[in-house]
Order: C-alpha cells, then sequence, then structure tokens
C-alpha cells in the first residue's frame, strides 16, 4: 500500500515550502491518518481521497501564501494576516466545504447501502432449533465476562447455532459492541459476499479520515489568518458561490399537433439544476431555495473558482436571479 498525505495537518518543520512559514511560535500540528486505502477510478472512495488530499493542499496553500507575502517585503504583519484572509476565504474555503459535501454524500451513501445488507430471519417453523439457540445463548451469557470476550474473538470458528442467536437478539447478548460488529459482518459476508462487505469497510473507513482531517484543516487555515470568526465572515460569500446549485429556467417542448412537424410549442416551464454530465433537471424545493440563476456556465465556473463578479445578488432570502 502506498501512503499519501502524511500523518500531521501541516506540514513537518524544516519542509521545503517557499520562505519556511513555519516558525517556532507556529500552534502545535494536530496528528492525522495517513491515507493507504487503494480507490477505484471514479468511485466514492476515490472522491473521498481527493478531499483529503484538497484539504491538506489548503493548509499548505495558506501557509506558503504567508510566507511568500512575508518575503516580499510589502507588507506589514497585519497586511501579511489580510492577505492570507482573503487567499484563504476566495480560494481554500469554498474548497473545503465542497469537501465537506463530498464526506455528506459519502455518508448518506453508506447509510443507503448498510440499510440494504440485511441477515436472513430464522425459520420460524423450526421450534426446536430456536430453543436450542436461546439455551445456548443463556449458557454464553452465564460466562465470565473475559471467557466470553476471548470466545468473541474470533467469530469464524464461534458455534453457528451461538452466532445466530446472538444475531437474531442482540440486545439479549451480554457482548461487546465491537463483537458484535464483527460477528455481524462476518454474517454478511458469508450472505451477500465478502468483497461487497470489505468494500463498504474501506469506504466507512475513508470516511473517518475525511471526517478527522477536514475540521482540522479548517482550524489551522483559521489560525493563520486572523480565528475562525475572521475566516468565517470573508469565505461566507465565497462558499455559498461555490457550492450553491446552478439554476436556469428551462422550458420542455413538444410537438405542436396543430401544425405538426417541426413546428413545436412550450409545453413546461420549470426550474432547472445543473448536474454535470446530465444537464439541467427539474430542481427540488431546496435546491431553488440555496440556488443561484448563473446567466451561463461559464459564470458557474468562475463561482466555483472563486471569482463572485457573475454571481448575481440575493433577493428577499430566496434563490438569486439574473
Amino acid at each position: 500500500m502506498q501512503m499519501r498525505g502524511r500523518i500531521s495537518i501541516r506540514r513537518e518543520r524544516g519542509s521545503s515550502a517557499p520562505g519556511d512559514p513555519l516558525n517556532p511560535h507556529r500552534p502545535r500540528s494536530r496528528t492525522i491518518e495517513p491515507w493507504i486505502l487503494e480507490a477505484a477510478e471514479g468511485s466514492t472512495l476515490q472522491r473521498l481521497e481527493r478531499a483529503y488530499l484538497d484539504a491538506l493542499a489548503a493548509v499548505d496553500a495558506v501557509e506558503d501564501r504567508k510566507a511568500a507575502s512575508s518575503k516580499s517585503g510589502k507588507f506589514t504583519s497585519q497586511g501579511i494576516t489580510d492577505d492570507a484572509l482573503q487567499f484563504a476565504a476566495s480560494t481554500c474555503a469554498p474548497k473545503l466545504r465542497r469537501a465537506r459535501q463530498t464526506l455528506e454524500a459519502a455518508k448518506q451513501e453508506v447509510a443507503e447501502r448498510r440499510a440494504k445488507l440485511t441477515l436472513k430471519g430464522p425459520d420460524k417453523s423450526d421450534a426446536a432449533t430456536q430453543i436450542l439457540r436461546l439455551w445456548k445463548l443463556d449458557k454464553f451469557n452465564a460466562l465470565p465476562d473475559a471467557t466470553r470476550n476471548a470466545a468473541m474473538a474470533d467469530a469464524v470458528s464461534l458455534d453457528p447455532d451461538l452466532a445466530a442467536a446472538i444475531l437474531q437478539a442482540p440486545a439479549y447478548s451480554n457482548i461487546l459492541p465491537s463483537d458484535l460488529g464483527r460477528l455481524r459482518d462476518h454474517a454478511l459476508k458469508a450472505q451477500h459476499g465478502e468483497k461487497a462487505i470489505d468494500a463498504l469497510g474501506e469506504l466507512e473507513a475513508g470516511i473517518a479520515i475525511v471526517d478527522q482531517v477536514l475540521p482540522l484543516a479548517r482550524a489551522a487555515i483559521a489560525e493563520d489568518v486572523g480565528g475562525e470568526a475572521a475566516l468565517a465572515t470573508a469565505a461566507e460569500p465565497y462558499e455559498r458561490a461555490a457550492t450553491a446549485p446552478f439554476l436556469q429556467k428551462c422550458k420542455r417542448y413538444e410537438t405542436d399537433p396543430k401544425a405538426g412537424h417541426p413546428f413545436v410549442r412550450v409545453k413546461e416551464e420549470y426550474i432547472g439544476v445543473w448536474k454535470e454530465g446530465i444537464g439541467f433537471r427539474p430542481a427540488t424545493e431546496a435546491e431553488i431555495a440555496n440556488g443561484v440563476y448563473y446567466e451561463n456556465y461559464a459564470a458557474y465556473q468562475a463561482a466555483q473558482n472563486g471569482d463572485l463578479s457573475g454571481v448575481p445578488q440575493k433577493t428577499n432570502g430566496a434563490a438569486s436571479e439574473g
């Protein structure tokens, strides 16, 4: 496995960063998990990896910006911070917000996939087997904690009747939550296939890594630009523009039955939201409430990159209209 990223939210002292902004007065860097997961092209796991690397790159970019400003000799101490704040707000904060959206989408995907992974229920017509399983579970619950924990260490070798009883009545089983999780995953692998469960486990591992890194990256950047309050205020319009749905007023046409082909008439007017690879589709109420009516795709793309010149002003707290 190839390690990507690093083990601290900031680069180590003595790195090759221009101007070496890592001075002795800089806050101590927090430890993080490196990325060692192998992601398939175009997968959710790959998008999580990109979010992880983007977060680290954002931290580095702000440090480099401050180092370059300091080296130029053109700024006062406050000017260096102000310049870094504007840079972080317009360039780095939107990337972190998009990374957060990637993370939340991955969490939703995992929840949906987990919900589909169900275990087969017991055969209710086989009363004798059910009684035997519950008897074994009673005996198992009566064992000393150390003995039970040792037995649960290897889910593969656990008595099948006992394993089935535990999974059927987890609340009645005196086992650790982590042991229950391993036992359930073993049963799911047997039923749904090992690859599917392992892939889901890797996705959950990726989510955990990104979930740790994003708030630490935001905190590190805030430390360099005057604090979280200043960053939040300066970044808000850029974050909103970079993540707001792209709306347009659309029309759906159909052949005019009176005139016939090629004459058409408007069948339906609707508010469309842009989706990459799809085009415009009817927007939801939430997308309409939070979206922006950009003049064109170029203005939308510019907003993604921190240029707010093409972003219409908000009107009455609703979606902005061009």
